[in-house]
C-alpha cells in the first residue's frame, strides 16, 4: 500500500511540474465588459483573447524566485532612473484599498527612500488570507516602467511568513485610478504578476524585477497589488519603479 502511495505522490508531483513548465497556471485577470466595467475573469498563459495578457509570470511552482538580488540586480537595474528617487512620484496621489485604516496611512514609508518599512494588515484574522491590498499612486507625468523594485522589511527575522507572495503589477492612464471607489472598476492593463515571489525572510533584501518589454507602456497612474500573505500581514521597506532613459 505504501508503494502505490508513492507512485501516487510522484504522479501528481509530474503533473503540476509539466503544468508549471507549460505556463498553463490559471490565474484572475480584470478585464473590461462591453458595458465599459471591469469583471474578474479566469485565463492561461495561453488563452490570447485576453484582453490584457496575463502569463505564469516569475516565481510559482517552488521553482524560480520573482527578482534577482545582488550582482544580478545590479546588472538589471544599470542605466535606468528610479522615479521615486527622481522625485518623480505624486506624494499626494498615494492610496491604499483592503487594508485597516490605521496601517494604510504608513504606506508613504513604501516611497521615502529610507528604511522606514510598511507594515500592513489585511482585515481579518484568517491565514492564507487572499483579500488583495491595493497600493494606488501616480507619477508626475507619464512614464514607461521596465522594471521595479521591491524591498524587503526591517525586522523579517523577528516576523518570518510576512512577504508578500503573490503580487501584480498595473499601469494606466484613466484618472479614475484616483479616485474609483472600487479600483477594478479602473482599465488596468498588467505590467507584470507574480504568483509565488518566493522572496527570502532577510531584514531589506533588494530584489530587482524586469517588466516584460510586451507588457511596458506610458502610464501616468500605477498600482501594486498584493495578493495574499502566510502570515495575514506585510511587512515591505520600499517599492521602486525604473525607467530606461
Amino acid at each position: 500500500m505504501m508503494k502505490a502511495y508513492k507512485w501516487i505522490a510522484l504522479l501528481l508531483t509530474g503533473v503540476l511540474l509539466t503544468a508549471c513548465n507549460a505556463g498553463t497556471a490559471e490565474v484572475t485577470t480584470v478585464a473590461p465588459s462591453e458595458s465599459g466595467t471591469t469583471t474578474a475573469r479566469k485565463t492561461t498563459a495561453s488563452d490570447e483573447s485576453a484582453t490584457s495578457f496575463v502569463g505564469t509570470g516569475p516565481g510559482g511552482c517552488g521553482i524560480n524566485p520573482a527578482g534577482v538580488t545582488g550582482d544580478e540586480r545590479e546588472k538589471l537595474l544599470a542605466g535606468k532612473t528610479g522615479i521615486v528617487a527622481a522625485g518623480m512620484i505624486d506624494p499626494d496621489s498615494f492610496r491604499v484599498i483592503g487594508a485597516t485604516e490605521d496601517t494604510a496611512a504608513g504606506v508613504k514609508n513604501l516611497f521615502d527612500g529610507t528604511e522606514a518599512q510598511w507594515h500592513c494588515l489585511v482585515p481579518g484574522d484568517t491565514t492564507q488570507t487572499r483579500n488583495p491590498v491595493w497600493v494606488i499612486f501616480a507619477a508626475t507625468e507619464p512614464v514607461t516602467v521596465t522594471a521595479y523594485e521591491m524591498i524587503t522589511g526591517t525586522d523579517l527575522a523577528q516576523n518570518p511568513s510576512t512577504n508578500p507572495m503573490e503580487w501584480y503589477l498595473y499601469g494606466t492612464n484613466d484618472p479614475a485610478a484616483l479616485t474609483a471607489e472600487d479600483p477594478e472598476t479602473v482599465e488596468w492593463v498588467v505590467l507584470d504578476y507574480v504568483y509565488d515571489g518566493m522572496l527570502d525572510d532577510v531584514d531589506l533584501l533588494s530584489y530587482g524585477i524586469p517588466v516584460d518589454e510586451a507588457k511596458q507602456g506610458e502610464y501616468l497612474y500605477y498600482a501594486w497589488v498584493a495578493g495574499y500573505t502566510s502570515d495575514g500581514e506585510f511587512r515591505l521597506s520600499e517599492l521602486e519603479l525604473y525607467i530606461t532613459p
